[in-house]
């Protein structure tokens, strides 16, 4: 969307360095986590996470500052824009329903707000489904503003759960972290020859490379049991498996 990237470049051009270049690399250590630079799988998500979330040295986010004090040339009509823009907008879980062919139904998952979302007419999107993004008002309409927002198709009632509760704090910090680079250290793992499984429990079991997938041990026969029996381990007695596979081997 223009205006979105407008936000971005007014922010990110490394010619506004003197203005703003402290201020992202700030922002670029706290989303990453310390020294590690920032990835291009991770750009987008910093991004939306900078311009909305984040607290410039002046105590304001980047797109509340942009509407009140930007130095940007603007009309008032434009400038009320983002000002919109600043006011109303959301990052959530959204569940579609009454999917259309140019809007939906967005419901958060967390907060149960739903907002009629307007989007372009090649977006593939079915009732049922949840989408990870931030949608925000421009010009009286909500629409997706994420640059990569994520998919998931059908959710099972379990996992909607999960997103509803286990989430205290939710912006793309948090997701990149928690989705997008865990996928991304699996898709190496498979590049390797490793195999990793999901156990559907905020779990994944890594193993094959050089050892055999199943060695028999109390982590392998958990899992194993819980297959048979056509559900997955719950995480307690994945820690048990683990602490018990641990103690074997120290013997």
């Amino acid at each position: 969307m223009k205006e979105i990237e407008i936000l971005y470049e007014y922010y990110l051009n490394p010619e506004r360095a003197s203005m703003f270049g402290a201020d992202v690399k700030r922002a670029m250590n706290e989303f990453m986590g310390g020294s590690r630079l920032l990835s291009a799988a991770a750009f987008p998500h910093f991004s939306d996470w900078f311009i909305f979330d984040f607290k410039l040295s002046d105590g304001l986010t980047p797109v509340r500052r942009f509407s009140e004090t930007s130095l940007h040339p603007m009309t008032s009509e434009e400038r009320a824009v983002y000002k919109e823009i600043a006011e109303h907008n959301a990052f959530d879980f959204f569940e579609v329903s009454d999917a259309k062919k140019q809007s939906a139904t967005f419901t958060g998952v967390r907060d149960r707000k739903r907002y009629e979302v307007a989007f372009p007419g090649n977006a593939e999107m079915d009732n049922g489904d949840i989408i990870v993004c931030r949608i925000a008002r421009v010009r009286g309409k909500w629409h997706i503003v994420s640059s990569d927002p994520i998919g998931m198709s059908s959710p099972s009632a379990r996992d909607k759960r999960r997103m509803e509760r286990e989430f205290p704090t939710f912006n793309p910090r948090v997701i990149y972290h928690e989705i997008v680079s865990a996928e991304d250290v699996i898709g190496s793992l498979q590049k390797f020859g490793m195999s990793t499984d999901d156990l559907g429990n905020g779990t994944t079991l890594i193993s094959g490379g050089d050892h055999s997938e199943d060695d028999n041990c109390p982590v392998c026969q958990t899992v194993r049991a819980a297959k048979e029996k056509g559900c997955t381990p719950t995480k307690e007695e994945l820690t048990r498996a683990f602490k018990k596979a641990n103690g074997r081997q120290k013997k």
